[in-house]
């Protein structure tokens, strides 16, 4: 029920906060392969923080899709890409140096989902403005910034989270039913274990983020520690 909404989501401009294990790769993947078989002739873009990142977390789920709903998709290994047989194609691709952002450019984008959006550097604003934005002018698509809450609460995928001008959406593992058959165990009884390992309480911010999505100042999770007098913005 929380993953549905997002897949069925029209307004163009979109984010989704999730804890780890909440479903959101195959969320992405359905969403990915819904567009572009109904948008003949369009891009449908997955960018992950590197090309490596995007082929182990993504490319595996996207073709079992393909094949376990006998979408006919061609399997282009070399270029992380299927080809559908209206013409659209589904790539996968990273995005490491702010040199790279130009390798969006002039592509027909009906849908670009950016993973773990939390951990791209400050350039991400200009490959959203600069190439991204611009590229999604044929079909009027979506842009979707997928991840999960970062160690503070500040930075571009923070400050689109909060805009009124996106569509946001959110759930965490507690909404994925297929931890328990896949594990045997509750998400709940999960998280009590680690409680008990880690010595802590739910209130941890680490837990509050990696288990709730929510978002929570985390010291201990920086080089220099964050004092919000100093570090926040006015």
């Amino acid at each position: 029920p929380k993953q549905l909404p997002f897949g069925l989501e029209t307004r163009r401009f979109v984010t989704a906060v999730c804890t780890r294990r909440a479903g959101k790769t195959t969320a992405v993947a359905a969403k990915l392969l819904d567009v572009a078989r109904k948008k003949a002739g369009c891009v449908a873009l997955y960018i992950a923080r590197s090309r490596v990142n995007a082929k182990r977390i993504f490319w595996a789920i996207l073709k079992g899709m393909n094949e376990a709903y006998s979408l006919g998709g061609v399997i282009s290994e070399g270029d992380l890409c299927i080809n559908l047989a209206n013409g659209s194609r589904i790539y996968l691709s990273g995005c490491v140096h702010e040199a790279e952002v130009d390798n969006f450019i002039g592509l027909p984008i009906a849908i670009v989902v950016l993973d773990e959006a939390q951990v791209f550097p400050s350039f991400i604003q200009r490959l959203v403005d600069s190439a991204l934005v611009p590229a999604l002018q044929d079909f009027q698509g979506q842009l979707m910034l997928v991840g999960t809450p970062g160690a503070v609460p500040v930075g571009y995928f923070y400050d689109c989270c909060q805009s009124p001008e996106w569509a946001h959406h959110e759930w965490s593992a507690f909404d994925n039913p297929h931890i328990l058959r896949k594990s045997g165990k509750t998400s709940e009884a999960m998280l009590e274990e680690e409680l008990k390992r880690r010595g802590v309480t739910r209130e941890d911010p680490t837990i509050q983020r990696e288990w709730f999505g929510r978002w929570a100042i985390d010291t201990n999770a920086l080089v220099f520690q964050y004092d919000a007098t100093k570090n926040a913005r006015p």
